[in-house]
């Protein structure tokens, strides 16, 4: 009764970012629970083809859109107070127009985007549809996360991609056309609500095109396209150069480990959210003791779950994957180490967020995705698919100390010292590390394996207490 009394007295902001929370969660817990059903209803060249487009409208939808629905609509509500309807519906005009110029692209060429691409013209006339429909949705989704109107986004969110999962296997186990079924279920789950969405936002907005609008969108997101598609290279190139440079059978090993690797993501995003108002409240009251203890507990948390995911890797991909899928095993501990250099990364960022230091974040994000591609055309031909989980690793790690460097330059003109040590950041990094690189060598002892988990499980055990005060400080 506590909690509920506690629940009904919040305000709205933080009950509508509970749930956005737990959307996000029960998505990328949906997405997990695909992935073991349909490795084994499809084949690796199937399901690898479906990771190839799955990819491919990541990467587009920033072309495509500019990312209108992100920052540049929060911004602009705020900048066209009273006009907000019309703002949204012609921005939603413009990224319409965008999209519907690259579908025109596509069309003067199809076979050549279809080899450049790795897609049927089917399948890439399928993308262009989903990101035309999809634009509405998030520019709905955006407008409800805004007002904090969270019910009508969350039925919306997991009702859609439990209708796509749903009605894709479906699909799947009664054609022999398995990843056509499969993305046809898929654009139809997504555009269903989207062109009801956008049939809404134009019917309310009444205003496809505006100067004004169109010029404010394309200022704001056009500088920060770098940034985006840097993001998106870091994570979907590896899948695209791989489909290219050997086939789709390799795409699909790849992306049934990284899709196991990255789950962990989710944790260490909510434990970023937790730590992250945590550091600028202590930092904000000059307690720079309190932020470097904390981090050196949450980093060393990270570390172990990372350990863990990698020394139970042959397991976890048995339950995520048929047989076929066990030669990606090796490429789980590089890939499950990206995970901690994110959290890295995300520890020094906060840093830069807190003192109003962003400038360099840019070039980091960029320099990081330019490695991985040089990296993947480099090794990939030379050492095959495996490779590109070591570039990943590659490029996380240099991410990760850009943004170190950048803080610590920070932190010496605002603070006149560093809020963390470098010793012991650089032998945390050196034990996960070492146990990256050598896990391989034990995979094939069970007993050792189990004796690590017992023991880093023992260790978080006796740190529980304190482990716990930290995650569940925020501001």
């Amino acid at each position: 009764m506590n909690f509920i009394s506690r629940y009904k007295n919040m305000p709205s902001p933080a009950r509508a970012a509970i749930w956005f929370v737990i959307c996000n969660v029960v998505n990328k817990g949906i997405s997990l629970l695909a992935t073991p059903i349909l490795t084994r209803i499809m084949t690796t060249d199937q399901y690898g083809t479906f990771s190839v487009f799955q990819s491919w409208v990541s990467i587009m939808t920033v072309f495509c859109t500019l990312n209108l629905f992100g920052s540049v609509y929060s911004r602009g509500r705020l900048d066209f107070r009273g006009s907000e309807m019309q703002f949204e519906s012609s921005l939603l005009g413009l990224s319409s127009v965008l999209t519907l110029a690259f579908f025109g692209i596509f069309c003067m060429a199809p076979t050549f985007w279809a080899e450049v691409m790795g897609l049927s013209p089917f399948l890439i006339v399928l993308l262009f549809v989903e990101i035309a429909l999809m634009s509405a949705t998030s520019f709905w989704s955006a407008r409800q996360r805004f007002e904090y109107r969270y019910r009508a986004l969350v039925f919306v969110t997991i009702a859609t991609n439990v209708f796509s999962l749903g009605a894709g296997i479906i699909a799947i186990l009664n054609t022999d056309a398995k990843v056509e079924a499969r993305v046809i279920m898929d654009v139809i789950a997504k555009g269903i609500p989207g062109i009801l969405l956008m049939v809404l936002i134009f019917a309310r907005g009444k205003c496809l095109f505006r100067k004004e609008y169109w010029k404010y969108g394309i200022s704001l997101s056009v500088p920060l396209l770098p940034h985006f598609l840097s993001h998106y290279v870091l994570n979907q190139s590896d899948r695209l150069m791989i489909s290219q440079i050997v086939n789709n059978s390799a795409a699909a090993l790849y992306s049934v480990s990284y899709s196991i690797a990255m789950a962990l993501v989710i944790v260490v995003t909510a434990i970023n959210d937790s730590y992250c108002p945590y550091t600028f409240q202590e930092l904000d009251e000059g307690r720079v003791d309190g932020v470097r203890k904390s981090g050196y507990l949450i980093l060393m948390l990270v570390g172990a779950l990372t350990i863990m995911i990698m020394a139970f890797a042959p397991e976890v991909l048995s339950v995520f994957a048929g047989p076929e899928y066990s030669d990606a095993v090796d490429i789980i501990p590089p890939l499950s180490a990206s995970v901690f250099f994110i959290f890295f990364y995300s520890m020094m960022s906060n840093l830069e967020y807190f003192y109003k230091k962003t400038g360099l974040i840019a070039i980091a994000s960029v320099a990081s995705a330019v490695l991985n591609i040089g990296l993947n055309l480099v090794l990939i031909p030379t050492f095959g698919y495996k490779a590109a989980a070591w570039t990943t690793l590659a490029s996380y790690m240099m991410l990760a100390f850009m943004h170190w460097a950048f803080s610590a330059r920070i932190c010496r003109v605002e603070l006149g010292r560093q809020v963390y040590s470098s010793r012991y950041l650089l032998l945390t990094v050196a034990v996960v590390l070492i146990v990256t690189l050598g896990m391989d060598l034990i995979y094939g002892m069970v007993l050792v394996r189990y004796l690590i988990l017992l023991i880093i499980t023992v260790c978080l055990f006796v740190k529980r207490h304190e482990i716990l005060s930290v995650v569940r400080k925020r501001s």
